[in-house]
């Protein structure tokens, strides 16, 4: 019998399931797969949360960064070469019904969180060195595609502009983070913004 008062709950990880893996009863297998949960419970890519992590899905297939599944609770979103990447998201249109367009906001809150200090008591910051905000841009219900990446725009912007520009705010519009002169590209070349800005970071560090 396990000692549940003095077990160590490490990070735990797992090889990532393929879809055809299938539920089981003890010994005996039953008629559902992985791949009917994932249906079930992700199809509507345009749920918040879900379009959240579309999002980074996408910006990690733009930089060719190859993890075998997404990490949930991390400081950060991504890494590429070595830099750290926030991913945050916004659309239009929602999945519910709407009488007018959402207006665009994303979250940029500092946060305590930082999974190299395990007591988590460190002032809030922003863990990354960039920041990616992806704005699904299609306004026509009808047209209306999230896997058509051109429906998509990304605006690519240096950490630190956020800290020196609007410090600890929590949330900004559209307008606003146009002020801070981000880069804004479309999918083929959000790999190559990154890593220029990712270079311009690190000579600057020099």
């Amino acid at each position: 019998m396990v000692n549940r008062k003095n077990l160590a709950l490490e990070k735990l990880f797992k090889t990532p399931y393929r879809g055809n893996e299938k539920f089981s009863d003890s010994d005996r297998n039953l008629d559902f797969t992985v791949l009917d949960f994932w249906s079930w419970s992700n199809s509507n890519l345009l749920e918040n949360t879900i379009r959240g992590v579309l999002a980074e899905f996408i910006v990690a297939r733009a930089l060719n960064i190859e993890t075998d599944s997404r990490v949930e609770w991390e400081s950060t979103d991504l890494s590429f070469e070595e830099v750290k990447i926030e991913v945050k998201s916004s659309a239009y249109i929602q999945a519910w019904e709407q009488k007018k367009l959402s207006t665009i906001q994303f979250s940029i809150a500092p946060t305590h969180f930082d999974n190299t200090h395990p007591d988590f008591k460190q002032a809030p910051k922003r863990h990354s060195d960039i920041y990616i905000f992806c704005l699904f841009k299609e306004t026509d219900p009808h047209q209306i595609n999230p896997l058509d990446l051109s429906q998509w725009e990304f605006f690519v912007l240096a950490t630190q502009t956020l800290n020196e520009r609007v410090g600890a705010q929590k949330s900004i519009g559209l307008n606003s983070l146009k002020n801070l002169d981000p880069k804004i590209v479309q999918y083929d070349r959000l790999q190559s913004t990154v890593r220029s800005i990712s270079s311009d970071l690190k000579n600057e560090q020099l």
